[in-house]
């Protein structure tokens, strides 16, 4: 990399990712300003498919968000296992279907039921309604609690 300029690896790396692949990134909270080190990672846990895919499949069809886990990183999760999964299918069919794994992945019964009723229109309005939800019903109960 001594041809690359120090605060340049970035966005290099990102230039070699076809067009799905660095919105994937970039909406996995990579950034120009990401150190590289986090790129890395980012990018390992997003396209490393190490896992065969039914190994992948058992994983992805019973992936539960976990307590300390905020809904982008369980989306991430859902994401890396559907590429390995379902690589074939349409990026749209692919996204609705990790909609519903997402929906039924949470662990707060309410909020699931809620989207049940009335499906969120895709993923980012999903993590973005569950965020508000947290952020106003479930911290301020643990706040209390503790």
């Amino acid at each position: 990399m001594a041809d690359i300029p120090s605060d340049e690896p970035t966005r290099y790396t990102l230039s070699f990712l076809d067009p799905d692949a660095c919105e994937l990134a970039l909406s996995s909270g990579i950034t120009l300003s990401t150190p590289f080190n986090e790129v890395q990672t980012i990018l390992l846990s997003l396209f490393d498919n190490q896992l065969s895919a039914g190994d992948a499949a058992v994983y992805f069809n019973g992936l539960k968000r976990q307590p300390q886990q905020s809904p982008a990183e369980f989306t991430l999760e859902l994401i890396r296992y559907a590429r390995i999964v379902y690589p074939d299918i349409p990026k749209s069919a692919r996204d609705r279907l990790i909609l519903y794994h997402f929906i039924s992945g949470l662990r707060d019964r309410t909020v699931t039921v809620h989207f049940l009723i009335e499906t969120p229109p895709d993923l980012p309005t999903a993590i973005q309604l569950c965020r508000q939800y947290t952020d106003h019903y479930i911290a301020p109960a643990l706040a209390q609690s503790s």
